[in-house]
């Protein structure tokens, strides 16, 4: 961009301006970069390093800088909608709204592709490869209006979601103001009312629940608990394998031994009816023979006169 400004002003007949000091540099640099001013010992080193990759080196360690992400992925998080409370009514703190913040600025510091920076916000949870983090960035779907306010109908403020989703995906990603094809044809941009609720229906099949999202530090915790817990568990589970194998192996015997000696009684319907109208005839073994046309799904009605006074089983 520098040389076809250069061009211009040498045809021009003009000159640039002369460059400013180091101190002016330096501090423009850190505010565009960072948003803070540069630290003392940072003005004295770029001040103080007459190599011809000062600058450059400059500008490498000000990109390395955690701040770099704090700056400029507040531009995104405006985008995104992004927002520590509900922004509607109570206007109630949302705890844990800065795992996204938080993920959006750590993208921005280890320079995360925007293909994929894009696929994970989109449908992180979907990914093959997906983890916490890539759950954490679906957040950007997350960040809805949504209202705690008494006698709300709470699948009005679902279908809100969905259609600030689409309406936000569209501006932020497609450069298109998709959010008028709601109530008719987009008037300026090529969006039917049809293709918006196309694509509606597309982010209305996502299910709305809770996804756990837990810490490193929560994470390391309950690793190093479980490992310990497991070690409890080892020891209980082997004995309890061998009392139920020994245990069902004795109520299997027994119940075998009462069922052998106890009094099934063989019934025989005293009436029989297929409601597709097939026929039904009970012969002499007791069993009943289906006839007719016989459809491949029907519900038969049987009944029995058990002719004794309590029944404890029924065996088909």
């Amino acid at each position: 961009i520098d040389r076809f400004i250069l061009r211009r002003l040498k045809e021009a007949g003009l000159e640039p301006s002369p460059e400013a000091d180091r101190h002016t540099l330096i501090r423009r640099l850190s505010l565009d970069l960072t948003g803070l001013l540069p630290e003392p010992g940072e003005i004295h080193r770029f001040v103080g390093d007459k190599s011809a990759q000062a600058w450059e080196n400059l500008v490498k360690r000000m990109l390395k800088s955690p701040h770099f992400g704090e700056r400029w992925g507040r531009y995104w998080l405006d985008l995104a909608r992004y927002a520590d409370s509900d922004g509607y009514e109570k206007d109630g703190v949302r705890p844990f709204a800065w795992r996204y913040r938080d993920w959006v600025i750590d993208a921005f510091n280890r320079d995360l592709s925007f293909d994929r920076f894009t696929r994970e916000q989109l449908a992180g949870d979907l990914l093959e490869s997906s983890g916490i983090e890539q759950k954490v960035a679906t957040g950007f779907h997350r960040n809805t209006l949504s209202s705690t306010e008494g006698g709300t109908d709470q699948e009005e403020f679902r279908i809100k979601a969905v259609v600030d989703r689409l309406n936000t995906t569209g501006s932020v990603w497609l450069g298109l103001t998709v959010g008028c094809a709601q109530c008719h044809t987009h008037k300026y941009d090529p969006i039917t009312q049809r293709e918006y609720y196309s694509l509606f229906a597309f982010f209305n099949s996502c299910d709305e629940k809770k996804i756990t999202a837990p810490l490193p530090v929560d994470l390391a915790s309950y690793k190093e608990q479980e490992t310990a817990h497991r070690k409890i568990l080892a020891g209980l589970e082997k004995p309890l394998r061998e009392y139920e194998t020994k245990r069902m192996g004795e109520l299997l015997a027994a119940g075998q031994g009462r069922l052998a000696t106890s009094g099934w009684k063989i019934l025989t319907p005293s009436a029989a009816a297929a409601s597709s109208g097939a026929s039904m005839e009970t012969l002499g073994d007791g069993s009943v023979l289906l006839g007719g046309k016989v459809p491949d799904k029907d519900t038969y009605t049987l009944e029995f006169e058990p002719g004794i006074e309590k029944v404890m089983a029924l065996r088909l």
